[in-house]
C-alpha cells in the first residue's frame, strides 16, 4: 500500500514546479476513478498539463533562449516532485519518480554530449533542490500536499490561490 501523503507531495513537487516556472496545468489528481481515465490506470497521481512537454533532442547550441527555457522548465517540473519527496523523507517510493526519470531522459538538455550532460544534470538538481528547499515553498508543498489529500483534485486555480497566499509573487 502506498502512503497517501507521500503521494500528494510527489503530486505537490510537479504542482509547485509548474507554478515557479509559469507553466500552466489543467488540473492534478490523486483520485482514483480520475486516474483510470487519464493514466494506464497504475499511475497513483496525475497532472494534466495544458502546454505540450518537447523533447526534440536539439543540439543545445541551436536553441534559441526561449527554447532553452522552455525545455529546462519542463525539467524542473519532471524533477521537482522527486525533490520533494526526497525534502521531506529520505526513505519513500520511488514508484512515481521512476516514471518521471523515464521522461526526464527523454530531455533535449539531458541529452548532450559531455561534458554539458553532466554539468547540465548537476545544476538541474542543484537548482531544483535550492529553489524548493526555500522555507516558504516547503510551506507550499505541504499546504498543496494536504488540501490534495482532502480534495484528491485540484485545478490550477485552486493551486494558484494557495501560492497567491504565501505571496510569493510567482
Amino acid at each position: 500500500m502506498h502512503d497517501i501523503q507521500q503521494i500528494a507531495i510527489h503530486e505537490a513537487g510537479h504542482v509547485l514546479g509548474h507554478i515557479l516556472t509559469r507553466r500552466p496545468f489543467a488540473f492534478v489528481t490523486i483520485e482514483p476513478s480520475e486516474l483510470k481515465i487519464h493514466t494506464d490506470g497504475k499511475s497513483l497521481g496525475y497532472l494534466q498539463p495544458t502546454m505540450p512537454y518537447y523533447h526534440d533532442k536539439a543540439s543545445y547550441s541551436r536553441l534559441t533562449p526561449p527554447e532553452f527555457f522552455q525545455n529546462f522548465s519542463e525539467d524542473v517540473t519532471i524533477l521537482s516532485a522527486y525533490v520533494a519527496q526526497r525534502i521531506f523523507s529520505k526513505d519513500f517510493d520511488r514508484t512515481g519518480s521512476k516514471t518521471d526519470f523515464l521522461a526526464l531522459n527523454k530531455s533535449g538538455l539531458i541529452n548532450q554530449p559531455e561534458p554539458l550532460r553532466t554539468a547540465y544534470k548537476k545544476f538541474l538538481i542543484a537548482y531544483t533542490f535550492q529553489l524548493l528547499s526555500l522555507n516558504v515553498h516547503k510551506q507550499i508543498l505541504l499546504r498543496i500536499a494536504d488540501e490534495l489529500v482532502r480534495n484528491k483534485t485540484l485545478t490550477y486555480e485552486q493551486v494558484q490561490k494557495i501560492v497567491d497566499q504565501y505571496g510569493c509573487g510567482t
